[in-house]
């Protein structure tokens, strides 16, 4: 690649960087319908040119937007599982890394804005992408383990991920987040426990 060459893949990506950093912000602050792709471009500092360059409207923009909220909530819930040295404190970590997240404009925009702009079909497939499947990796990690038995994992997943993310945007939503997630998230993780079998005492 020439010198000039990698300048332009700097400047292109960097105003890509721009538009979804100023959309996001925006989206959050003001919602997905007040926002004006006019309000993104003034915030980003480039043409309408340039956002029409990247992006085919302002539809597929927070479709970007998502993506980068969904891929920021999965590097938090790894650091957290991943500091944990057992199957199910691991598994149990993530999901609590999850619900307490603490930028609550982010969670909105993704669990109530996003769905109603984008259609639940449209959103689904990104969330399959990213928290799915990493559910049915936690649990393929605790049948490594031995923790449960084997057993089809998408249908458990599914229940699992559906109850997490309609939790999660109750907290979102709430007027009190944090009593909230005090009052909540315990009964979720007792909650978790259905899918580990009952362990018997030795006598």
């Amino acid at each position: 690649m020439t010198p000039a060459r990698g300048k332009n893949v700097e400047r292109t990506a960097a105003t890509r960087a721009a538009l979804v950093g100023a959309a996001r912000r925006l989206f959050e602050e003001q919602g997905y319908e007040a926002t004006s792709t006019g309000d993104i471009v003034s915030a980003a500092q480039v043409t309408r040119g340039a956002l029409y360059h990247h992006f085919a409207d302002k539809l597929d923009l927070l479709r970007a937007v998502v993506i980068e909220i969904q891929e920021g909530l999965i590097e938090v819930v790894l650091a957290a599982a991943l500091a944990e040295p057992e199957a199910w404190d691991l598994f149990v970590a993530g999901w609590t890394a999850f619900l307490n997240v603490a930028d609550h404009a982010a969670l909105r925009l993704l669990m109530v804005d996003a769905p109603a702009a984008m259609g639940q079909e449209a959103w689904r497939e990104i969330d399959d992408v990213y928290c799915l499947n990493a559910v049915i990796a936690g649990l393929r990690d605790l049948i490594d383990h031995g923790v449960i038995p084997e057993q089809p994992l998408e249908a458990l997943a599914r229940v699992l991920l559906t109850s997490g993310n309609a939790l999660a945007t109750h907290i979102a939503t709430s007027v009190d987040p944090a009593a909230e997630r005090a009052a909540l998230i315990p009964v979720f993780v007792h909650q978790l426990e259905f899918i580990r079998p009952a362990r018997v005492e030795a006598p």
